[in-house]
């Protein structure tokens, strides 16, 4: 399978393009009754069976009643996606709608027969799970997360396969370097993704978690927060500054004051010297009679 194909309009900018689809004739497929649409078949819905590996484990059964009733009314608008397996079909993409055909009583259901390998299946599956529209801001960064590490994808190549900008997918990916309980609030829906991001830039958690809970009351704001940690690091770096100052003032006057004693002790000019690398002393000396007398003194 590519990788630079774009799923940006759905799966079926995707799969039709890549794997050549069964033909009407062939006799593999020639069993069911056919729609009139090339390449869309209706096959028996027992005859279909969902994957033990499909990443979506949880359908909300609320959402499967409202698509069933859906159905009822207008069928099924979008074909599932299956491969052939022996006597029977597996799905490959639409699993939500396979299952509320079930709940329909729907005999047969329309789908599209395709040819993949297990790996292009497990690909389109997480991808379609990606695309979903009731994903939390978490589940939604966890799938970008698991497509860079299971296919070697770089983010702008995530960005590419799903029609996203780069920045948007690296955005949600930084949601995950948030605290537990913050992103509980995220999947909650209680706060938002840009509030979550905002909370990345507090350094320390226990104010982290004072922002959310303020996020949550609606007592505060994003940019509220953002002065906030615009004044804290421009304190934490005057103190800074101030603490160098100290620190170079302090390191002066020793300096000076070995650099007094040496030229006592010595009775000519000398400059303690700092490098980059090393430090080194510079002695004053008039003659080399004077320079034998510093000898002699430093030799006691």
């Amino acid at each position: 399978m590519t990788k630079k194909q774009s799923l940006g309009r759905g799966l079926g900018a995707l799969i039709p393009q890549m794997i050549p689809e069964y033909s009407l004739e062939d006799k593999e497929v020639n069993e069911p009754s056919k729609l009139a649409e090339e390449g869309i078949l209706k096959l028996p819905i027992d005859r279909i069976e969902a994957r033990e590996d499909q990443p979506r484990k949880k359908f909300d059964e609320d959402s499967l009643n409202e698509l069933k009733e859906s159905i009822i009314e207008y069928g099924i608008i979008q074909p599932i996606v299956v491969r052939k397996i022996s006597d029977n079909y597996q799905i490959i993409a639409g699993e939500r709608r396979f299952r509320a055909a079930k709940l329909a009583e729907l005999e047969e259901i329309p789908v599209r027969v395709m040819e993949m390998d297990d790996q292009s299946i497990k690909e389109v599956a997480l991808i379609e799970n990606i695309q979903r529209e009731d994903l939390d801001p978490i589940e939604e960064a966890l799938g970008y997360a698991q497509l860079m590490e299971d296919y070697s994808y770089t983010q702008k190549e995530v960005s590419e396969r799903l029609g996203k900008s780069r920045s948007y997918i690296a955005n949600a990916i930084r949601l995950l370097g948030l605290d537990p309980e913050i992103k509980d609030a995220l999947r909650d829906k209680l706060i938002t993704p840009s509030q979550g991001r905002t909370l990345l830039s507090v350094k320390n958690k226990e104010e982290r978690l004072k922002y959310l809970e303020q996020f949550k009351a609606k007592t505060l704001n994003i940019r509220d927060v953002e002065d906030a940690v615009r004044n804290s690091n421009d304190t934490a770096k005057t103190k800074k500054s101030s603490k160098k100052s100290k620190k170079n003032e302090t390191e002066s006057i020793y300096k000076k004051d070995m650099e007094n004693r040496l030229i006592s002790h010595l009775g000519t000019k000398v400059n303690i010297v700092e490098g980059k690398k090393r430090n080194y002393l510079e002695i004053d000396f008039i003659s080399y009679e004077d320079l034998e007398r510093i000898i002699d003194i430093i030799e006691r």
